[in-house]
């Protein structure tokens, strides 16, 4: 659960500096596995790790939700 929030953090920030509110979700995985790789994962554990936390945020998120294939935050107050 630890890493995950990490995760979470990291990717959070990353969307607010980059003034970012909604991303596709190639987008969204690509920055999930961006940061895997910052955390010092191989290139294929990378990719296991972000798959799963993609799904993760997918089925048992309440911080990202994903609607028609753009990812956002839930609630605008978590961007604020």
């Amino acid at each position: 659960m630890g890493d995950t929030r990490r995760v979470v953090g990291a990717f959070s920030w990353w969307m607010i500096e980059a003034g970012k509110d909604e991303l596709t979700a190639e987008e969204f995985q690509r920055e999930l596995l961006r940061i895997e790789k910052e955390r010092g994962a191989s290139e294929s554990d990378a990719q296991g790790r972000s798959k799963a936390l993609l799904e993760l945020f997918q089925t048992r998120s309440a911080v990202f939700t994903s609607d028609q294939g753009h990812w956002r935050f839930a609630h605008t107050t978590l961007a604020e």
